[in-house]
């Protein structure tokens, strides 16, 4: 494939909002991955911090800078916050041979679920930045659903299953007793 040429790496960042994907990567020119998929340059001006492995049991956020953002992206930014909230993203690794060219599909090193956006619009620096959470976190929250009538409600309008569990609690109940 590459053996004795020069390889490089580049991060590719995916952000699958509400009404279309945006994706972009560290580089100065458009990238399309084998897969098809194509990636705007945004060389130097995205960031990205806490992408670390979760310890612990912990789900530490990511947060995604875009600096050097124009007036039209500042303003979509500012009123579109239900875009974000909820929406996948992941971070990718690709490996280049010389003039940029994939050798393999991206490689995911990091996903989560954007939670929100925020921007800085001043007079010599203008950012994007958005928060999200790994999908550790999602460790911290009940699979499906509590066994409440709120719940089951939700579900099933109507159905009375669960209507008594609260008296219930700490009871002992005789099951089939004949």
């Amino acid at each position: 494939m590459a053996e004795g040429q020069r390889v490089s790496v580049a991060t590719l960042y995916e952000f699958q909002f509400r009404t279309a994907p945006f994706r972009t990567w560290d580089g100065l020119r458009e990238l399309e991955t084998l897969d098809g998929r194509k990636w705007w340059a945004s060389g130097s001006l995205i960031s990205a911090s806490g992408l670390e492995q979760s310890r612990n049991l912990s789900a530490p956020p990511a947060t995604f800078t875009l600096s050097g953002v124009d007036n039209e992206l500042i303003t979509y930014a500012a009123g579109n916050t239900q875009e974000v909230t909820g929406q996948p993203c992941a971070v990718f690794i690709q490996f280049l041979q010389d003039a940029y060219t994939p050798l393999a599909n991206p490689i995911a090193i990091w996903a989560g679920n954007m939670d929100t956006m925020a921007f800085r619009a001043g007079a010599k620096e203008q950012q994007i930045t958005l928060t999200a959470e790994t999908l550790m976190v999602n460790r911290i929250r009940a699979p499906y659903a509590y066994m409440t009538d709120a719940d089951q409600q939700a579900r099933w309008p109507g159905d009375r299953g669960m209507e008594f569990m609260p008296a219930l609690i700490n009871k002992t109940v005789n099951w089939l007793r004949g």
